[in-house]
């Protein structure tokens, strides 16, 4: 018979293990994480105390003997003779375990890249790529909502870009950006530059990464080799994380890695497959929009103008990398603009019904201050520049949404305004001939 400090410890750790699953933690802060909204530190804290007690029940419990103990402490170096080596190749970037399915290397849920050190670039698609599949909108994934995975195909020209392969025209007009101009949730008909070429008449192509900032940007148009003379390049800046990937470069150069860990680590790893998968509770989470037929969609987000700004002082360096590219532009003989593209807050704040005591209902949450800066910037530096703004504005609230409900991105119609207003302003600009 077993005695009663047995079962006593036993009760114990195994409550402990149900709060360990079921109880969440500080929910109402903003920041990523691996699965849902459980974060790696309440993870470790209650693994932490669930292993405490497991350790006092086979102390107080089962009452091992030295021997046994000795056997205990065995398996603890067992473990760590496996883990301290795995991190250690994880940090010295000889493997990424991020391939075990749990923080899988993905950007907007398309694995079509592994990090590759090139031209300094942390990582560049691949040339002819062909790739189908279903993935989540990336705030189902970020904040545990429920969504019905889109259905993508994927498929990369010569240069390893997302363009309609079309490889017989010349293009005219080079398109540089990030996953907004990559489109991975939408066909490759309906990415910008595809649109912005049956807008303008002129053959669009897509220099755009996933999670690129403008300086990669700018080294993926080197990359391949057009000539840019008579070319007209659109450098196109997304409001919400641009300064951001800029910072996450600048660090990257700065170190020479090219994997995150501890992201691409052994434990990171471990942990996001056992975290529970339960939506996590945030302030910028929910909204009501409704269309032009008067049905309600309840429509999230991630960026807002306050975030925005706390990657301030990150301008300078991005303005100098648009300067230089523009002086670059300008001695090959080539045409040069800038186009910003707002983040979904700042575009929908004033169309869309939040719920009561929501703490963006007050308003003034959408605007940052990058806009402005980068006008002052550009009227100095003799830039064209065009604030994509308005036009989505005008869009929603006509009641067309220009945004997925559950994801950063433009969806189709997003995307077609955007084209037809760039390639109205380029004829006003007379940047087109």
């Amino acid at each position: 018979m077993r005695s009663r400090g047995f079962w006593l410890w036993l009760m114990l750790a195994a409550a402990l293990g149900l709060a360990a699953w079921f109880v969440t933690g500080n929910p109402g802060v903003q920041s990523s994480a691996a699965f849902g909204r459980w974060r790696d530190r309440w993870a470790l804290t209650h693994l932490a105390v669930f292993y405490l007690a497991g350790m006092a029940w086979l102390r107080y419990g089962l009452g091992l003997t030295p021997r046994a103990w000795r056997r205990v402490a065995a398996l603890h170096l067992g473990a760590l003779l496996i883990v301290i080596p795995a991190e250690l190749c994880a940090w010295a970037e000889l493997v990424d375990f991020r391939s075990m399915g749990a923080l899988r290397h993905q950007r907007m849920g398309i694995t079509y890249a592994q990090p590759v050190e090139a031209g300094g670039m942390r990582w560049y698609g691949t040339p002819h790529l062909k790739l189908s599949g279903r993935a989540l909108p990336d705030l189902a994934e970020e904040f545990g909502l429920a969504a019905v995975p889109r259905a993508y195909r994927f498929e990369t020209d010569s240069y390893g870009l997302r363009n309609v392969l079309d490889e017989t025209r010349e293009p005219e007009i080079l398109c540089l950006g990030d996953s907004l101009l990559v489109g991975g949730l939408v066909a490759i008909e309906d990415t910008l530059a595809a649109r912005l070429t049956g807008e303008t008449e002129r053959a669009c192509l897509s220099v755009a990464e996933v999670e690129f900032g403008p300086q990669e940007e700018v080294l993926r148009l080197e990359s391949t080799g057009i000539s840019l003379a008579d070319k007209l390049v659109l450098q196109f800046v997304f409001e919400g994380n641009d300064l951001l990937d800029s910072r996450l470069w600048r660090e990257w150069a700065a170190t020479g890695k090219k994997l995150d860990w501890p992201e691409s680590g052994f434990m990171k790893n471990i942990l996001a497959l056992v975290h529970k998968p339960v939506a996590r509770h945030t302030a910028l989470r929910g909204a009501w929009f409704s269309d032009s037929a008067g049905a309600r969609e309840e429509i999230f987000f991630m960026y807002s103008g306050p975030k925005v700004d706390e990657q301030l002082d990150e301008l300078p360096v991005i303005e100098a990398v648009y300067g230089s590219l523009a002086q670059r532009l300008e001695q090959d003989g080539g045409r040069y603009a800038l186009i910003l593209i707002p983040h979904k807050l700042r575009v929908l704040e004033d169309i869309v019904e939040f719920p009561a005591q929501h703490e963006l209902a007050g308003g003034g949450q959408g605007p940052s201050g990058l806009s402005p800066a980068l006008a002052a910037f550009c009227l100095e530096e003799g830039i064209p520049y065009l604030d994509l703004a308005t036009a989505l504005q005008a869009a929603a609230g006509a009641g067309e949404l220009p945004f997925f409900p559950k994801d950063t991105h433009l969806n189709e119609a997003g995307l077609a305004t955007c084209a037809a207003a760039v390639g109205e302003w380029l004829g006003e600009q007379g940047l087109i001939r």
